[in-house]
């Protein structure tokens, strides 16, 4: 599949969004399928009927930043985070961590134990 940035990348699931695509999107058994079939500006455009009727002020890229903090907070590494966001550059993927200075130091006193 052709990627903005034109490196192809596969992204992990878990099982259970494997589950449902597999359910909605039958076809998408091959690993190697594109789950959606359309363009970015059809689903740019999808993207914004859909916050408009729901009466959101949102973008696109605010939920892109806010599902990749998720994976920070979560406890992915950048490399990760990386594989998934398919930055070229990790100084691009650390835009997305914001150290929270509770669990860095919770883990500094799991480090001691």
């Amino acid at each position: 599949m052709e990627t903005k940035t034109g490196y192809p990348r596969t992204i992990p699931l878990t099982n259970d969004i494997e589950k449902i695509l597999l359910k909605v999107f039958p076809e998408t058994l091959n690993p190697r399928a594109s789950v959606f079939n359309a363009s970015v500006d059809g689903i740019r455009n999808a993207f914004r009927r859909v916050r408009d009727r729901a009466g959101l002020r949102t973008t696109f890229h605010s939920l892109r930043h806010e599902a990749l903090s998720s994976l920070f907070e979560m406890g992915l590494t950048p490399i990760e985070v990386n594989r998934i966001s398919g930055h070229r550059t990790m100084e691009m993927v650390m835009r997305y961590s914001h150290a929270d200075t509770s669990r860095t130091r919770a883990k500094m006193e799991g480090a001691q134990s």
